[in-house]
């Protein structure tokens, strides 16, 4: 529990019980809410403490795997909320195939231009040079 917490725990008997300020005992609870699946949390009615005891689970991936057990375990099936996943993989997939393609293409054609810009650079280079040598032999004369 959180330090700015309103509930109490008291070991009694061996075991950990939760009491709120309003001296009620508070049961504690599992969501199976989306946004915190598996998550235990003790609550009051009365004066409405509501306070989580665990964290949060580590990803996304897994609080999709939790929330799809409880699912489970009420009856509602997730079989379509995984075909529509499994569709927007593929489709993600196939996107980032055509764009590792696309860079990959132009990628080739920058590369093609910096040759063409070295040979002319060599060429522009050469020229230079027995342009010096011309005009150093007719000073020279």
């Amino acid at each position: 529990m959180s330090s700015s917490s309103s509930a109490q725990s008291r070991v009694i008997g061996g075991k950990i019980e939760f009491f709120c300020n309003c001296n009620r005992q508070l049961r504690v609870q599992t969501s199976t809410s989306r946004l915190n699946p598996g998550k235990r949390y003790v609550k009051c009615g009365d004066c409405r403490v509501y306070e989580f005891l665990d964290d949060d689970l580590p990803s996304e991936y897994y609080k999709e795997l939790v929330f799809g057990f409880f699912q489970r375990q009420r009856g509602v099936d997730s079989r379509p909320m995984v075909e529509a996943l499994a569709l927007e993989r593929s489709r993600l997939e196939e996107e980032l195939k055509v764009t590792k393609t696309t860079l990959e293409d132009e990628l080739k054609t920058k590369k093609a231009k910096l040759e063409v810009y070295d040979r002319l650079f060599m060429v522009m280079l050469g020229c230079l040079c027995v342009m010096c040598v011309g005009i150093g032999m007719s000073i020279s004369k």
